[in-house]
Protein backbone atom coordinates (compact mmCIF):
# COMPACT_ATOMS: atom_id res chain seq x y z
CA UNK A 1 0.00 0.00 0.00
CA UNK A 2 1.49 3.30 -1.09
CA UNK A 3 -0.15 6.24 0.68
CA UNK A 4 -1.42 9.10 -1.40
CA UNK A 5 0.09 12.52 -0.85
CA UNK A 6 -1.71 14.84 1.58
CA UNK A 7 -2.46 17.18 -1.32
CA UNK A 8 -4.51 14.36 -2.88
CA UNK A 9 -6.99 14.36 0.02
CA UNK A 10 -10.35 14.43 -1.69
CA UNK A 11 -12.50 12.93 1.04
CA UNK A 12 -14.02 15.08 3.72
CA UNK A 13 -15.45 13.74 6.95
CA UNK A 14 -17.95 15.87 8.86
CA UNK A 15 -17.73 16.24 12.63
CA UNK A 16 -20.38 17.56 15.03
CA UNK A 17 -17.64 18.34 17.55
CA UNK A 18 -14.35 18.96 15.70
CA UNK A 19 -12.00 18.79 18.69
CA UNK A 20 -8.83 16.86 17.87
CA UNK A 21 -5.60 15.65 19.46
CA UNK A 22 -2.22 16.24 17.88
CA UNK A 23 -1.17 12.68 17.05
CA UNK A 24 -3.57 9.72 17.20
CA UNK A 25 -7.34 10.31 16.97
CA UNK A 26 -10.38 8.06 16.71
CA UNK A 27 -13.89 8.73 15.45
CA UNK A 28 -16.69 6.17 15.61
CA UNK A 29 -19.52 6.11 13.07
CA UNK A 30 -22.67 3.99 13.00
CA UNK A 31 -22.82 1.38 10.24
CA UNK A 32 -20.29 0.31 7.64
CA UNK A 33 -20.25 3.23 5.17
CA UNK A 34 -16.79 4.47 6.18
CA UNK A 35 -15.33 0.97 6.41
CA UNK A 36 -16.07 0.69 2.68
CA UNK A 37 -14.98 4.21 1.66
CA UNK A 38 -11.65 4.51 3.48
CA UNK A 39 -8.43 2.53 3.15
CA UNK A 40 -5.25 2.58 5.20
CA UNK A 41 -3.06 5.43 4.03
CA UNK A 42 -5.95 7.59 2.77
CA UNK A 43 -5.76 11.28 3.59
CA UNK A 44 -8.91 13.22 4.40
CA UNK A 45 -10.03 16.66 5.46
CA UNK A 46 -12.10 16.93 8.64
CA UNK A 47 -14.78 19.65 8.55
CA UNK A 48 -17.37 20.96 10.98
CA UNK A 49 -20.77 19.54 10.03
CA UNK A 50 -22.44 21.88 7.56
CA UNK A 51 -19.28 23.95 6.99
CA UNK A 52 -17.29 23.45 3.80
CA UNK A 53 -15.05 26.51 3.74
CA UNK A 54 -12.62 25.58 6.53
CA UNK A 55 -9.04 25.69 5.23
CA UNK A 56 -7.12 22.54 6.24
CA UNK A 57 -4.41 23.27 8.80
CA UNK A 58 -3.37 19.66 9.45
CA UNK A 59 -2.50 16.49 7.59
CA UNK A 60 -4.91 13.67 8.52
CA UNK A 61 -4.00 10.10 7.47
CA UNK A 62 -5.99 6.90 8.18
CA UNK A 63 -3.89 4.35 10.10
CA UNK A 64 -6.63 1.95 11.20
CA UNK A 65 -10.22 0.94 10.49
CA UNK A 66 -12.31 -1.33 12.72
CA UNK A 67 -15.82 -2.58 11.92
CA UNK A 68 -17.41 -4.38 14.85
CA UNK A 69 -20.21 -4.34 17.40
CA UNK A 70 -20.04 -1.28 19.64
CA UNK A 71 -19.57 -3.35 22.77
CA UNK A 72 -16.46 -5.01 21.27
CA UNK A 73 -14.55 -1.75 20.68
CA UNK A 74 -11.46 -1.85 22.92
CA UNK A 75 -11.54 0.71 25.74
CA UNK A 76 -7.92 1.56 24.89
CA UNK A 77 -9.08 2.74 21.49
CA UNK A 78 -11.67 5.09 22.99
CA UNK A 79 -8.93 6.88 24.94
CA UNK A 80 -8.05 8.47 21.58
CA UNK A 81 -11.65 9.38 20.66
CA UNK A 82 -11.58 12.97 19.44
CA UNK A 83 -14.82 13.93 21.24
CA UNK A 84 -14.43 13.95 25.04
CA UNK A 85 -18.10 12.92 25.44
CA UNK A 86 -17.36 9.67 23.58
CA UNK A 87 -14.37 8.32 25.49
CA UNK A 88 -16.50 5.70 27.29
CA UNK A 89 -18.85 3.18 25.68
CA UNK A 90 -21.83 4.68 27.52
CA UNK A 91 -20.96 8.19 26.36
CA UNK A 92 -20.30 6.98 22.83
CA UNK A 93 -23.63 5.10 22.71
CA UNK A 94 -25.49 8.23 23.87
CA UNK A 95 -23.79 10.42 21.25
CA UNK A 96 -24.33 7.90 18.43
CA UNK A 97 -28.04 7.69 19.34
CA UNK A 98 -28.26 11.50 19.27
CA UNK A 99 -26.61 11.75 15.86
CA UNK A 100 -27.96 8.65 14.08
CA UNK A 101 -31.14 7.90 16.04
CA UNK A 102 -31.86 5.19 18.60
CA UNK A 103 -30.92 1.63 17.71
CA UNK A 104 -28.58 2.60 14.84
CA UNK A 105 -25.31 2.02 16.71
CA UNK A 106 -25.08 -1.74 17.16
CA UNK A 107 -22.43 -2.14 14.43
CA UNK A 108 -19.92 0.67 14.14
CA UNK A 109 -16.87 1.72 12.18
CA UNK A 110 -13.98 3.17 14.18
CA UNK A 111 -11.57 5.24 12.12
CA UNK A 112 -8.11 5.73 13.60
CA UNK A 113 -6.01 8.50 12.12
CA UNK A 114 -2.77 10.32 12.62
CA UNK A 115 -2.95 14.10 12.68
CA UNK A 116 -0.03 16.45 12.37
CA UNK A 117 0.19 20.14 11.73
CA UNK A 118 1.02 21.18 8.18
CA UNK A 119 4.51 22.55 7.89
Amino acid sequence: LIPKTPEAAVLTIEFDNPVFHEGVNVTVRAGDKWSKRLRLGDYFTPVRKGCTDDAPTHIDCVIGIFYCPLDELPDGLLVHEHDPACRTKAGLATELARIYGPGKNRLVTAIVWLRKEKS
